[in-house]
């Protein structure tokens, strides 16, 4: 599902206009990506965020050597990266438990 078809599927669920859902997943968007790339010092890590039956946060990708796709017989390095992370809650992992396999 796109997002245009999300902000009307939650129209149609609730009272809200299209164009004030689109203002409020805009808003939450940008406010998810800012507090994911906020380092709490205290910590020694970034914020994480749990929202909408899952866990995202950042986590550190370590640096690797990997195979070049257009010439597999050739290893290249691939530097290190922080990289998002979504864990599914509990509640999320339930409700796929219960649906029909098709």
């Amino acid at each position: 599902m796109k997002k245009q078809d999300f902000i009307r599927k939650v129209a149609e669920n609730s009272e809200f206009s299209q164009k004030q859902i689109k203002e409020v997943l805009d808003v939450v968007e940008t406010t998810l990506v800012d507090v994911l790339s906020t380092y709490n010092a205290e910590e020694g890590a970034y914020e994480e965020v749990t929202l909408l039956g899952a866990k995202f946060s950042v986590k550190l990708r370590e640096a690797r050597e990997a195979v070049n796709p257009q010439n597999p017989s050739e290893k290249i390095a691939v530097e290190a990266k922080m990289v998002p992370k979504v864990k599914p809650m509990t509640v999320l992992k339930r409700a796929c438990e219960s649906l029909e396999i098709r």
